[in-house]
Formats: structure tokens, C-alpha cells, sequence
């Protein structure tokens, strides 16, 4: 680790833009605490902590504690550097998540000899990945599918930016918006469109609709799986047996009331 003049670091175009509310965030943290994790570099090229050093400029600073890797020249190995630490370290929005798990499976899969090999690569990065991140596979793939079909509209760089202010039930709502309309023509209009619209959105009114719908999914699995218990459990207690049949008759007519209401 070397003590180095701010000024003198090299900041190639990074990956994920500055965003200022962190940069606020870990100026705060290292005013109170200190700093935890110096920023990486590489001959004199920052690798990792743009962050950390807008932080330590805010603060005043002009010098900040590195921790020097030496001299990797393989531009592939650094760009991977900068995604996991962006990924693993940093506290991600969906749409920068999305966006890294992306790029890091795509170096990993980059090279295969053929599209067999590729998906057999791709299999092995995404299961890889998921227990690094203590995630599913599936919620893995389903983050790549989002920001590919979100991709695949082609916005402009100004309206990809704000996709990172989304929240989680925001950007899932853009990502299901290009992907009913992938075939349409003016896909790109209608996605910009409700990308505007949760941009709209007061903060966290978005998150009221999203808890409600999610208490109300966690509640009907519950309710089916008592239901089916009650189902497996009759025997030869006519009481009991009475008992366990009015609970599936709520459970059944909750449910009814439920798929009615939605409809």
C-alpha cells in the first residue's frame, strides 16, 4: 500500500458512471470511520474506487492510500477487476446489477471455440456467479435477460443512465415493457415512455404497490399449502375431519374471491 497524490492518478473511462448520492454517502462514512478499502491501481491507472477518491476530493484531501497491483498489462484481466469489484463491493441499482452480471459472463464465455462450448461456458459463469452472490441461478439469468431485451432497444446514453435511479420494481416494469413490445416498431417510444413514467414516480410510491402485491402472493402460497395439508391429513375423526374441510372451504373461497377481484 503506498500513500499517492490524487492528481497524479491516471482515471481511464470507467464502467459505471459517478453517481454523486454515493460519492455524499462514503464521504460521510470516511469522515466518521476512516477509509476501509483502498482504491486499486494498476502502473499508475485506477482499477477500482473512483468513488472512494470523489470522496476523499470532497473531504479536502490530496493524497489517498492505494494498494498498487503491479504491473498487469492484460486489458481483459482489468476490465474483469473493475467488474467485480463494482459487483461484489459496491451497492449496486438493479440496472447497473443487471448490466454487470452481463458484461462479467460475456468475458467469461468470450473465446468459446463454438456456440456448444459457449452455452456450456455460459452454464458454468452464471452458476459460478449466483454462489458468489449468494443468489439463485435463476434470479442470475433472469438479471441478464432484463438488461439484454432493455439493450436490445437501443435508448440513448442519457436515458440509460436513469435506468440506475430506478428501484428494483421500477426497472423490472421498464424491462417487462420492452419485452412485450420487442417486435413492435415503435418499441423504442413506448419503453422510453414508461422509463419517463417511473422517473415520474414519487420516491417510493412504487414500493407501496410492489410490498402489497408481494404480501399477497406470499399469502395465497401459504394458504393452497394449508389447504393441502388439510387435504392429506382427513382420517377417521368425523370432528376433525368437519374442521379440516371448513379450512379448505376458506382457503378455497379466498382464492375464488382473490382471482375474481383481479379480474
Amino acid at each position: 500500500m503506498a500513500m499517492i497524490n490524487i492528481n497524479d492518478i491516471i482515471i481511464p473511462k470507467r464502467i459505471r458512471p459517478l453517481n454523486r448520492d454515493r460519492v455524499e454517502e462514503l464521504a460521510k462514512s470516511i469522515a466518521e470511520v476512516g477509509l476501509i478499502s483502498p482504491p486499486l491501481i494498476n502502473n499508475g491507472k485506477l482499477i477500482a474506487g473512483n468513488h472512494r477518491i470523489e470522496a476523499y476530493k470532497k473531504l479536502g484531501y490530496t493524497q489517498i492510500n492505494c494498494l498498487e497491483m503491479g504491473d498487469v498489462n492484460n486489458l481483459s484481466s482489468l476490465v474483469l477487476l473493475e467488474i467485480d469489484e463494482n459487483l461484489f463491493r459496491n451497492e449496486l441499482s438493479a440496472a447497473e446489477k443487471a448490466e454487470h452480471l452481463a458484461m462479467r459472463v460475456n468475458h467469461l464465455i468470450a473465446g468459446a471455440p463454438n456456440k456448444t462450448a459457449e452455452r456450456k461456458a455460459k452454464t458454468t459463469a452464471v452458476d459460478k456467479l449466483s454462489k458468489q452472490l449468494g443468489s439463485s441461478t435463476q434470479s442470475v439469468r433472469d438479471s441478464i435477460r432484463k438488461h439484454n431485451v432493455i439493450e436490445s432497444v437501443q435508448l440513448p446514453p442519457e436515458l440509460k443512465q436513469d435506468l440506475s435511479k430506478l428501484s428494483t420494481a421500477q426497472y423490472n416494469r421498464v424491462a417487462q415493457t420492452a419485452k412485450q413490445n420487442i417486435d413492435m416498431p415503435n418499441v423504442k417510444e413506448t419503453v422510453q415512455k414508461e422509463l419517463n413514467k417511473q422517473l415520474s414516480m414519487p420516491v417510493g410510491s412504487d414500493l407501496a404497490a410492489h410490498d402489497t402485491e408481494a404480501k399477497l402472493k406470499r399469502t395465497r402460497r401459504r394458504l393452497q399449502d394449508a389447504r393441502s395439508i388439510a387435504r392429506t391429513n382427513k382420517g377417521g375423526d368425523e370432528i376433525e375431519n368437519k374442521l379440516l374441510q371448513d379450512i379448505i372451504n376458506a382457503v378455497t373461497a379466498w382464492v375464488d374471491y382473490h382471482d375474481n377481484k383481479s379480474d
